[in-house]
């Protein structure tokens, strides 16, 4: 309500401002009009003279004008000033430790050893309880579970947004709270729920992945994810300005754009946290092959959160079920048949899809 006051009393004041510059500056020239114009006509004043005096009344109210017009911007800058520097003098919670080491370049076995997490610590239940996991090099880990289950969480405390409440982290054997942030983040691609684009050109926010990638090589992540088809359609294909977050793009087509990206910086450690769920079934498809592709190629470890339990069921060679807090009790399901080129194809797919439905407690 205040703020609402504020807004409106501003508007009020600036409602009766300007036009009341504008009048005093009117009935300024309209005086020296009518006295001067008279005195010319009594051939007291000439009509240069006149016309001299009108320029200096609106010389004399051209900066006022200025400046009524300035103030309305100044006062906007001021309000975006502080807002810009309260959020510079926030407190980093997140901090390097002072020993910490610079992470060397990463094969991606990433281990989780009773992981506890919550975030607020005076809570009393856990987000996640007992975690215990161990991703090789090269495989592909799925996190499934109800909403609030804490699978976003999990990419938070690996990218190390968030520190562990307790437990063991390690990347290739690294605590990730004992390396730099900018090395353990350097070796990693991260695509979330909410894409961001900023408001330059499709090849621009693909590049930003790897600001020293190829236009051949932008191209090529485009036309992995499917996005190619679609870039040259627009008006100047990879040079069309998306516009800030990419309001000139669907929702779909944002989110190739940004997998597109993360996969140009060909990362050894790729996380994934729901990055399907505004594609269309064909294009999905796509990209999980696209992404088993990599995972091959690449020897590339990925973490997947999805709520789609055939997505875990293709590309997760292992796949963790977890519970609902407070109990969060997780199941690990082993998953190797995803490694097979044609896995939709077999049985084992309907098989472990199901499996997948009857420990989220859904129909088979």
């Amino acid at each position: 309500m205040a703020h609402r006051k504020s807004n409106s009393d501003a508007a009020l004041i600036a409602g009766w401002f300007f036009p009341s510059i504008e009048l005093i500056g009117g009935v300024a020239t309209g005086a020296i009009i009518f006295v001067g114009g008279s005195l010319v006509l009594n051939e007291q004043l000439s009509v240069f003279t006149l016309l001299t005096f009108i320029l200096y009344i609106d010389e004399f109210f051209f900066p006022i004008r200025m400046l009524a017009q300035r103030y309305n911007q100044f006062q906007a800058v001021m309000a975006a000033g502080t807002k810009i520097f309260t959020l510079l003098d926030t407190p980093i919670d997140i901090k390097d430790d002072p020993d910490a080491v610079e992470l060397p370049t990463i094969q991606g076995h990433v281990k989780f050893t009773n992981v506890y997490f919550r975030y607020n610590q005076e809570e009393e239940n856990f987000i996640l309880k007992n975690i215990n996991l161990e991703v090789p090099a090269g495989q592909t880990v799925a996190f499934v579970g109800h909403t609030g289950a804490g699978k976003s969480s999990i990419v938070k405390l690996i990218s190390r947004f968030y520190d562990l409440t307790d437990g063991s982290l390690t990347i290739d054997g690294y605590e990730v709270n004992k390396v730099t942030q900018n090395s353990l983040r350097r070796q990693m691609g991260i695509v979330l729920q909410e894409t961001h684009l900023f408001s330059g050109d499709v090849m621009e926010n693909i590049r930003y992945g790897r600001l020293n990638a190829t236009d051949e090589e932008v191209i090529e992540a485009a036309k992995a994810v499917g996005a190619h088809d679609f870039i040259m359609e627009l008006p100047d294909g990879y040079a069309t300005v998306v516009g800030e977050r990419g309001v000139k793009l669907s929702g779909g087509q944002r989110q190739r754009v940004a997998i597109a990206r993360t996969l140009a910086l060909q990362p050894d450690l790729l996380l994934m946290d729901e990055p399907f769920n505004s594609l269309d079934a064909t294009t999905r498809e796509r990209l999980q092959d696209t992404i088993l592709a990599l995972r091959r190629e690449l020897n590339m470890t990925t973490v997947i959160v999805t709520h789609a339990l055939d997505e875990a069921a293709v590309l997760g060679s292992k796949i963790l079920c977890l519970g609902d807090p407070p109990n969060c009790t997780p199941v690990i399901i082993e998953n190797p048949a995803a490694e097979k080129p044609d896995y939709r194809t077999r049985p084992a797919y309907l098989d472990m899809r199901n499996e997948l439905r009857q420990r989220m407690g859904l129909d088979a």
